[in-house]
């Protein structure tokens, strides 16, 4: 059986969240960058699919203002995201700027996802058909797959 988007979001959240914690807990700092650089993959490719998919349904094919509300929110939250990212790229791993921006970046995603796998799968449960999901989570695999450098 096909996964729908929503499941397949779901479980790169999960994958990403999971990077996380090992950032969060790993004390070697050559493994930390690592683990930051997959990171950053993870998260660079996720959103860029969400948007090339979820989002751009939401927005282009509902018409319902709420929808594109919901969409844009979380488009915003991935440009949050995107600036966070901006601002550790900048800084060193050793710097303890770089610690308190990295936990602003895991508290933000955790906070977009939570809210994301609420709000915006409901809209998206109520809006689009479950072989519409399953068509759309077909979508967001092509567009990880094009979005890996």
């Amino acid at each position: 059986m096909s996964e729908t988007i929503l499941l397949k979001i779901k479980e790169h959240h999960q994958t990403i969240k999971t990077i996380i914690k090992k950032i969060e807990t790993e004390k070697n700092l050559e493994a930390k960058k690592e683990l930051y650089l997959e990171l950053c993959l993870e998260l660079s490719t996720h959103m860029e699919s969400e948007e090339k998919t979820i989002y751009k349904h939401l927005t282009e094919d509902v018409g319902d203002e709420e929808a594109e509300e919901i969409a844009h929110d979380a488009f915003d939250e991935h440009e949050e995201i995107r600036s966070l990212i901006d601002q550790l790229d900048k800084l060193s791993i050793e710097n303890k700027k770089w610690e308190e921006t990295f936990d602003k970046l895991a508290k933000t995603f955790i906070e977009h996802q939570i809210k994301e796998e609420v709000s915006l799968f409901a809209e998206a449960r109520e809006e689009f058909s479950k072989q519409e999901l399953i068509d759309f989570g077909e979508e967001f695999e092509e567009a990880k797959i094009d979005s890996y450098p």
